[in-house]
């Protein structure tokens, strides 16, 4: 397979790349399988077309473009759809970060020390059982011949960028309204904390704590925030341009947590509160036609339409239950297939409303247009859709795959109206641009599970067998978080506003978290790279704010729900 690139300041061809009307890249793949090459790798009519036609002093690039794809075509004829093309268009490099022997900042010997007593919450490895559930339903698998995705590293365009070929069926092409779909036929999505099932099994394992990847993962998240003190993502691999861009996490992921302990028959469930009114409520139906529009076949998908004279009916979803250490977590199963490569079979389904419809929800529809044009580059691009997910969702998606086993994701990119393409990309890849290597990624997991764990056990203990709302913010080096709970009396709190009265249902107090990370038996401030051999470990510190007022408390909790969208 070559790949041509042309350099348009010095106008000479070179092998990697096709560049094209700008620094953004393409790519022209010739199938030398069948064809008889030269040493070079080159095909002998393209070696006498570089000689006749002299590249170099050529000054017409549209014509010099449309010779190059007539030489192409001769010798390879326009596959039609029957016979999409079978690679992705690579635009990145998945590298590790380069080794480097500093790994961590460490203190100063002679830094005070923080106050206050602090908890160490060694390396060693919790516990993990995987548990089986009462039912096993089929796990669905990718149809219209998507699953040679999986197989195939890069950017899986519906439409190809040259030929305007379809490379999967054109029934995969324009998207159905969601009010057009019979939603109500789907299974119900059932929260963590109304799951019967999942708190029989946890009952039965004796977990103390019980939750699933949506409930947990923000939490885990903010967590991982404070381990790593920030630590940037990595962005090597990608083009120059998207390199010279922000490497810090965005400011839509380090928003506040806002969850709910309640207690349950012994078991503490954890339950995600409605942090923002639902903007995004069509990406999310959205969400949920398109995983069945990419894992039915057409006929099939058809029968969910309400005009369909013939509904189906759907088997309950499949889930992974996980228990580590006293925590039994639930992760849903998408699809799998068996062809994947590793242990894990499974993977997670991710339908991406591309940049312009993100930015501009509440006026998606005059979006709906836009396409991703090109490979590269900071606008309409792939990478660039690579690069927002990098930094606003990869550590969500890592988590959902470490807690449910599976091998990565499956990325669908959209407009909303018209699917536009494809991607998989494995856990071991996110890792690298998240983490800079897995090591990095399997020890934090590791740390902040144990910590998770500790804060729900310390507040459990601290106030048992009560339903218990948390507000988590990130502070200076130091996690925030306000609980509110229920008041020993049935008087009602009432925070004193000369405009407006919100009522606060509860006792709030404040409480702070610190952390000191000790890496191979050392106190570091920030921790850049580890290795398998590695030892990570913390030691926390969680103090509770005496020297505030309750006035000041409500004041600043009630402003703190309304800024996040929470009230």
């Amino acid at each position: 397979m070559l790949k041509l690139y042309r350099n348009r300041k010095s106008n000479s061809v070179t092998s990697n790349t096709f560049d094209r009307d700008s620094s953004r890249y393409h790519k022209i793949r010739l199938n030398t399988s069948t064809a008889t090459t030269t040493k070079t790798g080159l095909q002998p009519n393209f070696l006498e077309f570089l000689k006749t036609k002299g590249t170099p002093k050529h000054k017409d690039k549209q014509t010099l473009l449309k010779n190059l794809l007539s030489i192409i075509g001769t010798q390879h004829p326009k596959r039609e759809a029957t016979h999409p093309m079978s690679h992705g268009w690579i635009y990145r490099n998945s590298l590790d970060s380069p080794k480097i022997t500093k790994k961590a900042i460490y203190k100063d010997k002679n830094e005070v020390a923080h106050k206050g007593e602090f908890t160490l919450l060694d390396h060693t490895p919790l516990q993990e059982t995987v548990l089986e559930g009462p039912h096993s339903h089929q796990i669905p698998r990718l149809a219209h011949g998507l699953d040679r995705v999986l197989q195939s590293p890069g950017i899986h365009p519906l439409k190809d960028f040259y030929t305007s070929k379809y490379n999967f069926p054109v029934s995969l092409e324009d998207i159905h309204r969601p009010e057009n779909i019979d939603i109500a036929s789907f299974p119900p999505f059932i929260p963590a904390y109304k799951d019967e099932t999942l708190l029989s099994i946890a009952r039965e394992n004796d977990c103390k704590i019980m939750g699933s990847t949506s409930s947990v993962g923000p939490f885990l998240s903010h967590l991982y925030f404070l381990v790593s003190t920030f630590k940037p993502v990595n962005l090597q691999g990608l083009s120059n341009t998207i390199q010279m861009q922000s490497v810090n996490f965005t400011k839509l992921t380090l928003r506040p947590v806002y969850i709910s302990i309640i207690p349950r028959d012994g078991v503490y469930c954890i339950k995600k509160e409605e942090h923002e009114k639902r903007t995004a409520e069509i990406l999310m139906d959205l969400g949920k036609t398109l995983e069945k529009m990419l894992t039915l076949e057409t006929p099939e998908f058809e029968s969910l339409l309400k005009t369909s004279n013939s509904p189906k009916k759907f088997e309950p979803e499949s889930f992974h239950y996980l228990k580590i250490g006293d925590c039994l977590l639930r992760a849903q199963i998408d699809c799998c297939d068996p062809n994947i490569v590793g242990a894990n079979k499974s993977f997670d389904l991710k339908t991406r409303a591309i940049a312009p419809i993100r930015y501009d929800l509440p006026h998606y529809t005059q979006r709906q247009d836009s396409k991703l044009v090109t490979l590269t580059g900071t606008e309409l691009s792939f990478e660039r859709e690579f690069y927002d997910m990098v930094r606003t969702s990869f550590l969500r998606y890592n988590y959902q795959t470490r807690i449910g086993r599976m091998d990565g994701i499956f990325v669908a990119y959209h407009n909303t109206r018209q699917m536009l393409g494809f991607e998989y990309l494995s856990r071991k890849e996110m890792d690298r641009f998240l983490f800079g290597n897995s090591a990095y990624g399997d020890k934090c997991f590791v740390v902040i599970l144990k910590l998770f764990q500790h804060l729900i056990k310390y507040l459990t203990d601290l106030y048992p067998h009560q339903h218990l709302k948390l507000f988590a913010a990130q502070g200076n080096q130091e996690l925030q978080f306000f609980v509110e709970r229920p008041l020993p009396t049935a008087t009602s709190n009432m925070l004193p506003n000369p405009t407006i009265q919100i009522p606060i249902s509860g006792l709030v107090e404040l409480f702070q978290v610190k952390l000191s990370v000790v890496l191979n038996g050392e106190k570091v401030l920030n921790l850049l790279q580890l290795d398998e051999e590695d030892n990570v470990s913390v030691a926390v510190n969680i103090s509770r704010r005496e020297d505030l007022p309750q006035s000041t408390l409500n004041q600043e909790y009630t402003h703190l729900l309304r800024s996040s969208g929470a009230l």
